[in-house]
């Protein structure tokens, strides 16, 4: 029986797609018959470059934060305003989509870097989740000045909670949301190109 796992990589940045590709990259390498969905938006065109062997969706995963365009730093007002508006606007419809996707595929695995509601969804259709970063949403959210501890926060904190296991990253910070977790070492790209036509 061929075996597939689904990748939900945030849409924030481009980190988390960095070391992402390097996990598919040894997945692929060590089983070249394993089935790899890939669900992003924002590095799509990234993934789609470094993985050409993998299957790759559009799929809006997470908003990340809003930095202010004069300062680069992080707006925490506009932040929390708009992870709430697609918390309250896109988050049923996305559970109804990822649960279509994960019931056709069939997949073993659900691995996110770090989406919070495919971990819940993966739950709630007893498939095993792997969730890895050296942080999470939740933990940068309820760390801002103005959050309030409501119906959004309390659902990225469930939706955590829910990963079967976590790897966590150095240097990490909130990752004891996870009931089960174990810290590695830092995941990074291997050279493709070398130094000098880098």
């Amino acid at each position: 029986m061929t075996k597939s796992v689904a990748v939900y990589i945030s849409d924030y940045g481009f980190g988390h797609a960095s070391r992402v590709i390097a996990v598919i990259r040894a997945l692929h390498f060590l089983n070249k018959k394993l089935v790899i969905h890939v669900r992003t938006s924002g590095p799509f065109k990234f993934v789609r470059k470094s993985c050409p062997y993998s299957k790759l969706y559009k799929s809006k995963n997470d908003v990340g934060v809003v930095c202010d365009s004069d300062t680069f730093l992080v707006n925490e007002d506009k932040s929390l305003k708009k992870a709430r508006l697609w918390f309250e606007k896109k988050r049923s419809e996305y559970f109804s989509e990822e649960i279509r996707f994960l019931k056709k595929t069939k997949v073993h695995l659900v691995f996110s870097d770090i989406p919070p509601y495919p971990l819940e969804i993966a739950s709630s259709l007893g498939v095993p989740s792997l969730a890895m970063s050296n942080f999470n949403w939740y933990w940068i959210y309820v760390n801002f000045k103005h959050a309030h501890r409501g119906q959004f926060l309390e659902a990225l904190r469930k939706a955590y909670e829910k990963a079967s296991l976590a790897l966590f990253l150095p240097p990490h910070e909130g990752m004891q949301i996870f009931k089960t977790r174990i810290e590695i070492p830092l995941v990074t790209r291997q050279l493709t190109k070398s130094p000098r036509e880098i």
